[in-house]
Parts: C-alpha cells; structure tokens; sequence
C-alpha cells in the first residue's frame, strides 16, 4: 500500500493531543491525518473519508468510542477499517492487562503508549513487520472539516460552560476507563 494513500483519523477532544498525535504520524510518513474532536464528527468523517486506521478515545463528547465501533462494524461498506480504541488510564502502574474486551475494535492502546507503540500497533494492523519503522519523509497535512449543517448536534455542547464541559469529559474519561478496563464478573 502506498504511504502517500494511507488515513489515519484521530478522535480525541483534547486539540493538543490530536495535533502532537498527527504531527508523530507525519514523521512516520503516513500522508493524510484526519482529526475529529468529538463522537459524532468522528463517525462522520469515517463514513466521509473511509481512513485505512482509526484511532478513537474511548470517551468521546457526544458519542463513546465503543459506539462508534460498534456502528463501524454493523456496516458493511466500513468493515475494512481498522479501529484502535485510545484509553485514558490514569494510574498506569495498576494496570498492566488487556481488557476483557475490546468492544469491536481491532487493537487499543493507552494514552501514555501512543510514542513507543503506536507505530507497531498500526503496522501490524496494515499487514506490515511489527518492527517496521517507516522513514520520517514530508507528507501533506490534509485536515477535512465537515460544514455545519453536517453537524447536528455541535450546537447543545456548544452553549454550555467551559467548567460544566470539563466535568462532564472527566466523568466520562473514568467511566469508560472502568467500563474499559475492568474485568466482567
């Protein structure tokens, strides 16, 4: 497959993760870095762009990240995508196992992972040597924004305060670390 083709999308609403995430991609020489800041523009943006690999937070504003896997593999023209769920574990040292699911997703990783596994993870997702280290080359940065009138649900989220917003994304960050992490009984 041609580097210059590949797509990555990164769903995260943290802006600062999104752009260093991209940037790390870049220099590992994948081409086309897509980034969507919440569940609903993610889900929009995989039907629009069909990326080779998605990376997607687990705990997504408007939509959870299993959501979207799940959605992603009910629909045959998506099924080819591969998915990596992002955790947000806080407490790295007290969890060192593999969820008892991964909820539809191909592979997941946890933040604190992205720089030393990451490249791994995708490669052996596309086929490739897991020890494959693509060489660093310029690609083109292509970002697709999605109009507004794509965006439905954008308009609710965005009225509420920057402090009710921010409560709202660490409840939804421990739970679906718990929900994530943990074992079923």
């Amino acid at each position: 497959m041609d580097i210059q083709r590949e797509k990555v999308l990164i769903a995260n609403a943290n802006q600062n993760f999104c752009s260093s995430t991209k940037e790390f991609l870049i220099n590992h020489g994948f081409g086309v870095v897509i980034i969507a800041k919440d569940g609903v523009e993610a889900l929009q943006l995989i039907e629009i762009e069909l990326p080779h690999i998605a990376i997607i937070d687990v705990a997504l504003p408007g939509m959870y990240g299993f959501e979207i896997c799940d959605f992603v593999r009910r629909n045959k023209k998506l099924k080819d995508i591969k998915l990596i769920l992002l955790a947000s574990v806080y407490d790295k040292t007290r969890y060192k196992r593999m969820p008892t699911s991964i909820y539809g997703a191909d592979d997941y990783i946890e933040i604190h992972h992205i720089p030393d596994q990451l490249i791994s993870k995708i490669n052996n997702l596309m086929g490739k040597e897991a020890n494959f280290e693509r060489p660093p080359i310029k690609a083109p940065v292509i970002e697709k924004k999605i109009s507004s009138a794509e965006v439905t649900v954008k308009t609710q989220i965005d009225k509420l305060d920057k402090a009710h917003e921010d409560a709202k994304r660490l409840a939804r960050i421990i739970i679906s670390d718990i929900i994530f992490i943990c074992e079923k009984f």
